[in-house]
């Protein structure tokens, strides 16, 4: 029993331990289990985490992207923004500068000045139209203000070291005239200076006004030294003889008086038919005497009073008279009317001057007789060439009527006097706002005139209907050289058809209306022809090394050509009628043809061509690749000028503004102007980026074969079917006052 008993208890505890074990294995089981559940779970909770996470960096991504697009829409907002105001800001900058032309005919200089000075420094704005502008006003130099009235007359000493000036008020003023100080002033006349002189000596000044009397000062100190009386209504000019010893007045009492300096004793009394306005005397020995009234009459007499002629004037007004330095030509203006006279031929009719609008009070001729100055009512002067009567030019600047104006003894520069209380120097040269190229061709014809720069710019080279090329200097408008052509089988001149300098300057290519092309080495003055057309060479452009020309005329095609063998290299056919213009892309690839069905993009090194653009209603008559070579412009018979894109050959704009054909078309150098040359008989300037009309030079003879720039893009050349060619200039001037 006890062994059964114990095994028993063995057997109980095994069991017990099998399942203590077994439990513990249990055990170890279901902590496994949570551990892998555990684990998963803690598992699912990182992938949760992770999940989370990535939704936020989602999030975060998707707010960045919001903030980024928010941004670049602010930004693009803002960038349209200022693009709009640019654009605005421009518009109104061209609309200002076209008004400028109106105030330029009102002689409203004032307002030019401040349109000028408020773009001063705003280079993004301005172009050549803001330096043409400024160069047209600032011919003056130097304004001499300390006169309290109307300032009625005014000389040069005869070495251009002084000027003397009279005034309504009673006075007169000496000034320095390279300074414009004043050095003294002269009081003594009771009522209204009238007339001053400065004796050629330089050692009398001398007043007359509405006192009646003529009053003889010491030059250099201005002290009084003695009254001529005899007069007995105002003296109204006054004038010294060449030796200094007699003075001649001119008098409302109708009387013209010769009296002796020295001793103030009157020598001589001409009666007139009416008060006398201005006298002068000829130069020469026979000492003639012009005598101009004051309602209209003019008459030459001699030394005793004997009329030698007596002139027609066409209106009743004051008579201002001049006589040129070499005694040939006598000027007198009365009214608005000017009229020259050659002295030595009685029987020629007299040069007419027109242009003025208004009253001329005063007439003079430069040093050299080579001009012809008159100013009055308009507040402007007028320059002339006395030999034809063409208007030189018109200076402005004044805000009053000019009463009087004279020469430096040098001729460079002239003063002005007008009732504003001002005198102004003015430097001619400065003054001018072009150069006038006058006979580039000595016939008429119907093939047109042609011009070129130089690559320097400081030459340019003409050739029109009579064959002739013409080298010129483009400051000065000098004629440097004159060149023979080809001759046809008569020996006559062929007329060129165009033109242009080698890439060099040492060359220049004249397309001849028989299809010859002239190489002309200006050096050596020697031709070398060859024939690349059939017909009328109408255009010339050079390859960007210069080594190729291309070539377009009447024969409807353009041919591409080797300069050093004169070989063609390629020819260009498709138009339907005469090529009229070419231009090459600057990247040297495309080449563009004009003609009356179309423009036509070309494969340079192919022939093959790339498109057709058609936008005018009869073809086009120019065309020109922006600087940059993404844009192309054209002009067309419909008197429009259309902008496209070179790539695609999409339209982007049409300006319109001329009223007639238009001839030709160019880029300034920076790609920002557009230029245009039509039968209206106008020149006008275009800013490319809105289209907007900046500046219309007027061509009053005829109108323009081409306008183009210069190298530089400060001057513009206009050549005309009158046979002139014009520079416009746009360079800067300095400009000063006197203190």
């Amino acid at each position: 029993m006890v062994v059964l008993d114990d095994a028993a208890t063995w057997i109980n505890r095994d069991r017990q331990v099998d399942l203590t074990e077994h439990q513990l294995a249990l055990h170890e089981k279901a902590n496994a289990v949570t551990a892998r559940e555990e684990a998963l779970h803690n598992e699912q909770a990182a992938v949760t985490a992770s999940q989370l996470a990535e939704r936020e960096k989602q999030k975060a991504i998707r707010s960045s992207q919001e903030a980024r697009r928010q941004r670049d829409a602010a930004i693009a907002a803002r960038q349209a923004e200022e693009a709009q105001r640019r654009i605005a800001e421009r518009n109104a900058y061209g609309s200002q500068m076209l008004l400028a032309e109106r105030d330029w005919d009102l002689a409203n200089i004032g307002r030019i000045r401040s349109l000028l000075e408020e773009y001063k420094r705003r280079d993004e704005l301005t172009g050549f139209e803001w330096g043409f502008w400024d160069r047209r006003i600032n011919g003056e130099i130097l304004t001499l203000k300390g006169h309290s009235g109307i300032v009625t007359d005014v000389v040069y000493s005869a070495d251009g070291g002084l000027i003397v000036s009279g005034s309504a008020n009673g006075t007169a003023r000496v000034w320095n005239a390279e300074t414009g100080k004043e050095q003294f002033s002269i009081e003594g006349d009771t009522n209204s200076v009238e007339a001053v002189a400065i004796s050629p000596d330089g050692n009398w000044i001398a007043t007359g006004g509405r006192d009646n009397t003529i009053r003889m000062w010491q030059a250099n100190s201005g002290e009084l030294v003695r009254k001529l009386s005899g007069h007995s209504s105002w003296v109204m000019d006054l004038e010294f003889n060449a030796e200094s010893s007699r003075i001649l007045s001119g008098s409302s009492d109708r009387t013209i008086r010769l009296w002796d300096v020295s001793t103030g004793e009157q020598k001589g009394q001409i009666r007139n038919a009416g008060p006398v306005y201005s006298v002068a005397y000829t130069p020469g020995a026979d000492r003639r005497i012009a005598i101009g009234l004051r309602y209209g009459g003019l008459r030459l007499i001699n030394g005793t009073g004997k009329t030698l002629r007596t002139l027609k004037l066409p209106a009743n007004a004051p008579v201002s008279v001049a006589v040129s330095p070499d005694a040939k030509w006598l000027a007198a203006s009365c009214g608005q009317h000017l009229r020259i006279w050659d002295l030595n031929d009685e029987d020629a009719s007299p040069i007419e001057c027109n242009g003025h609008t208004s009253i001329v009070y005063a007439v003079k001729f430069s040093p050299d007789g080579k001009t012809l100055a008159s100013a009055g009512q308009e507040n402007v002067v007028k320059l002339w060439n006395p030999t034809t009567g063409e208007e030189l030019r018109t200076i402005k600047g004044h805000s009053g009527s000019i009463r009087e104006l004279a020469f430096h003894p040098e001729g460079r520069r002239f003063v002005t006097a007008s009732i504003d209380s001002t005198l102004r120097i003015w430097d001619i040269s400065r003054a001018r706002s072009e150069v006038t190229l006058d006979g580039i061709s000595e016939t008429n014809g119907t093939t047109g005139n042609h011009g070129a720069f130089s690559p320097d710019g400081s030459k340019v080279v003409t050739g029109g209907h009579d064959g002739l090329i013409k080298l010129w200097d483009s400051d000065t408008g000098q004629l440097l050289d004159s060149y023979k052509g080809r001759t046809d089988s008569s020996g006559k001149l062929v007329p060129v058809g165009s033109l242009s300098f080698g890439p060099k300057g040492e060359r220049v290519f004249a397309g001849r209306t028989n299809g010859f092309v002239g190489v002309l080495d200006l050096e050596s003055r020697e031709f070398s022809p060859f024939k690349p057309h059939e017909g009328t060479v109408n255009r010339m452009r050079f390859s960007r090394d210069g080594t190729q020309l291309v070539s377009v005329g009447a024969d409807r095609v353009a041919r591409l050509w080797d300069i050093q063998s004169k070989r063609e290299l390629q020819s260009f056919e498709g138009h339907t009628g005469s090529v009229y213009d070419l231009a090459l892309s600057p990247d040297g690839r495309q080449l563009a043809s004009a003609g009356l069905d179309g423009i036509r993009l070309w494969d340079l090194d192919t022939g093959e061509q790339i498109s057709l653009l058609r936008g005018h209603l009869n073809g086009a008559r120019a065309v020109a690749f922006s600087p940059d070579g993404s844009s192309l412009a054209s002009a067309g018979t419909d008197s429009t000028l259309i902008l496209w894109d070179a790539g695609s050959g999409d339209e982007l704009r049409k300006l319109q503004g001329h009223s007639d054909i238009i001839r030709s078309v160019a880029f300034s150098p920076d790609g920002r102007r557009l230029l245009s040359s039509s039968q209206d008989r106008t020149v006008k300037l275009w800013d490319f980026t809105t289209g907007q009309e900046l500046l219309s030079l007027s061509q009053e003879d005829d109108f323009s074969y081409e306008a183009v720039f210069s190298p530089d893009g400060r001057r513009v050349m206009t050549v005309s079917s009158d046979g002139k060619v014009r520079i416009w200039d746009s360079r800067p001037v300095t400009h000063s006052a006197a203190p």
